[in-house]
């Protein structure tokens, strides 16, 4: 196994050419949970994935990435 980037290159491989075999696997809805804080400032988190009618609510790599911006850099 070959991994670069902490990518393991053949499960990329692998993968692409499944998309290319079947591009449907390929469609995928993202979403995005945001709270609105007043003024410019808004609080976002990653939502749920659905691919092939399938809702995954699991955070990506295990990981719940939470965004925060302010107008003022905050």
């Amino acid at each position: 196994m070959s991994v670069i980037n902490d990518i393991d290159v053949q499960a990329l491989q692998d993968t692409t050419a499944a998309v290319r075999a079947s591009p449907q696997l390929g469609q995928a809805t993202f979403s995005v949970n945001g709270s609105w804080q007043g003024g410019c400032r808004l609080t976002a988190q990653t939502g749920a994935l659905t691919q092939r009618g399938e809702r995954d609510d699991t955070p990506p790599l295990g990981v719940d990435v939470r965004v925060r911006a302010d107008a003022d850099g905050g």
